[in-house]
């Protein structure tokens, strides 16, 4: 039973792998392909033990071909494997899923006239450290922890500064001093969880604005399904395996 089934998951997976691609290819080349592929994939996260299974497809197809003796059988962690690798192609994790298991508290965002101190305020109470930003033409950016950060640097070396002075700060003073440039990137929410690790790894990218759209527009804070910081990351990975 236990060759039966997993020659059937092995099919599986390459009808799967042939819709994903539209070829012909035969599962060896398509496994390869997704190995060597840019992207994090569901084969590379379990390339060892797919490498294992695709070698022992082939000694059965010999056995069936010949009549040999069975001298090889596949373990229950192989076909588990196969079906699990199976299912994240067939049904790929997304970015709304993931916001959604997390049961997020709702995305806090701030006009660019609002006060510095307002922003102080939420992340001394939420622990937040990153804020959408909006003018009345739309989005602008980030504001986070680091800027701040960066902006009082700035003022340290200028002279002294009271707390008087913090409250007449709006955030569109603190803005420049942001890094939203390559560090923040937006991302559709049906983005896989796999696509969003590859945007993160090996790259500047330090948070993914979640859109709603498809086209990336962010007009106010509805657009805006969630935000993913590095701090998300493991979970990501825990969710993959």
């Amino acid at each position: 039973m236990s060759q039966t089934e997993f020659l059937k998951i092995f099919n599986d997976l390459e009808q799967t792998l042939q819709n994903k691609y539209d070829s012909t290819e035969t599962i060896y080349d398509l496994l390869d392909r997704e190995k060597n592929a840019l992207e994090s994939n569901p084969v590379k996260a379990n390339w060892e033990i797919l490498d294992i299974a695709r070698r022992l497809r082939n000694l059965l197809a010999h056995e069936t071909k010949t009549n040999l003796p069975v001298v090889a059988t596949p373990s229950q962690q192989i076909i588990n494997i196969l079906k699990k690798v199976t299912h994240d192609y067939q049904h790929p994790k997304s970015l709304a899923d993931f916001l959604a298991e997390g049961q997020r508290e709702k995305i806090f965002s701030f006009k660019v006239t609002d006060s510095l101190m307002d922003v102080l305020k939420v992340i001394h109470q939420k622990h937040f450290s990153q804020f959408p930003v909006f003018d009345n033409k739309g989005y602008v950016g980030i504001i986070s922890n680091s800027g701040i950060a960066n902006w009082l640097a700035t003022l340290s070396q200028k002279g002294t500064f009271s707390s008087e002075d913090l409250h007449r700060v709006k955030i569109a003073e603190v803005i420049p001093f942001e890094e939203n440039g390559d560090a923040v990137i937006s991302l559709f929410k049906e983005t896989t969880l796999h696509q969003t690790l590859h945007h993160f790894t090996g790259t500047k990218v330090r948070v993914a604005i979640v859109c709603h759209r498809k086209n990336l527009s962010i007009q106010s804070a509805a657009d805006i399904a969630g935000i993913i910081t590095k701090s998300d990351l493991g979970q990501m990975i825990k969710d993959l395996q």
